[in-house]
């Protein structure tokens, strides 16, 4: 069985919407149904603070025993933390606002992520009033999926498996099969967003990624890397920027700010890390970039990351097989679980080992024998 460069998606998949879950959406006060939220708080702005009123809070979409994460803010300044639907009487009149949370469930393999949506954020409750502020959760369709491409240059397919249909062995089916445009390399950002780079680069909404069938990209851009197909992968950090690995030019990896990623067009390529043969890539939870380059495993520390890097390594580590047999595994595809562990795919020998999180600490060189290969 051959593990492809595509397996680190699945486990980057898992990480990414780990993250999503733990980062707060503000909806906040638009201009009307193309603003986002809508407010009604009278003409001009105004609301009276006269007397008392009853505010309703509906919260709506999430399974039985799942808590929400809103917050509602008071006229006094104050603010309310609610889980579940709430209905407060004799409230004092004036303006409240809600704000929601991602939340999720969980699962043994892959949790789901709830995404909230407050069509009317902000309501001015008058005297004798009720207001009411809707707030309505839905499954992020990426989440809950282990994720996978077919792809061959850039035709394929892009295949997600709910996480239920894992629990055994046997050969399941997918849940979600779709049929973009889109490289081998591919990434997912901290909103569940797909990114992939095949020719250019694309981003696929993470609302679009259910259903079947062809699936357009919502935004792209060109880098020209100096061959194609250049990119052997990809990787997000926290702070929302794109990195890519590429083997034109004897190596390199480049870096494309989160900013540069708000929009379609042409982006420059830099080299923010110069290494060989690059392949794997991946970002620990300090934001160390580790590189599986010319066969060994390289740490670049996140403190150095900020400007162009030709220099050595902060670690590289080369992988030895056991005794008697003398000699060193492949280094391909990179993902870390959630212990800070690395696991890693050796292509042309078809295996998986792991690396602990305490074996990639220090500096220099050094060998190392996996305890788990599969």
């Amino acid at each position: 069985m051959r593990f492809h460069s595509s397996w680190v998606a699945v486990v980057a998949a898992t990480a990414a919407l780990a993250c999503a879950a733990a980062c707060t959406v503000t909806t906040e006060i638009g201009p009307g149904p193309d603003g986002g939220a809508t407010s009604d708080g009278g003409d001009g702005g105004a609301c009276s603070t006269s007397g008392t009123g009853t505010v309703v809070v509906n919260v709506t979409g999430l399974p039985a025993g799942v808590d929400a994460n809103v917050t509602l803010k008071k006229p006094d300044g104050s603010n309310a933390t609610l889980l579940r639907s709430e209905t407060t009487s004799g409230a004092a009149a004036g303006v409240y606002a809600a704000e929601a949370a991602r939340v999720t469930t969980p699962d043994p393999l892959v949790r789901t992520v709830y995404v909230p949506t407050i069509a009317t954020a902000s309501v001015c409750v008058g005297n004798t009033e009720t207001r009411t502020i809707e707030v309505v959760y839905a499954p992020l369709p990426a989440s809950n999926k282990l994720w996978m491409t077919t792809s061959n240059g850039t035709t394929g397919t892009l295949l997600g498996f709910a996480s239920a249909s894992l629990a055994a062995t046997g050969a399941p089916a997918a849940a979600i099969a779709r049929t973009p445009d889109l490289g081998r390399p591919v990434a997912f950002d901290k909103d569940g967003n797909l990114w992939a780079a095949g020719a250019g680069f694309q981003r696929f909404a993470a609302a679009s990624l259910g259903g079947s069938g062809a699936l357009a990209a919502d935004r792209t851009f060109d880098a020209d890397f100096g061959c194609t197909p250049g990119i052997r992968s990809l990787a997000m950090d926290k702070d929302g920027n794109l990195w890519a690995a590429s083997i034109c030019q004897d190596g390199f990896v480049a870096r494309f700010a989160a900013a540069d990623l708000a929009a379609s067009g042409q982006r420059a390529v830099a080299k923010s890390v110069v290494a060989k043969n690059p392949d794997g890539i991946a970002f620990d939870e300090g934001g160390n970039l580790w590189i599986a380059a010319d066969n060994k495993l390289a740490r670049y520390d996140r403190s150095r990351l900020g400007a162009p890097i030709a220099d050595a390594a902060d670690l590289t580590i080369q992988i030895d097989t056991a005794p008697p047999v003398l000699t060193s595994y492949g280094v391909n595809a990179l993902a870390f679980d959630k212990a800070g562990n690395l696991w890693a795919t050796d292509f042309a020998g078809a295996k998986i080992y792991e690396i602990t999180k305490a074996e990639l600490q220090g500096t220099g060189s050094k060998n190392l024998v996996p305890g788990i290969v599969l």
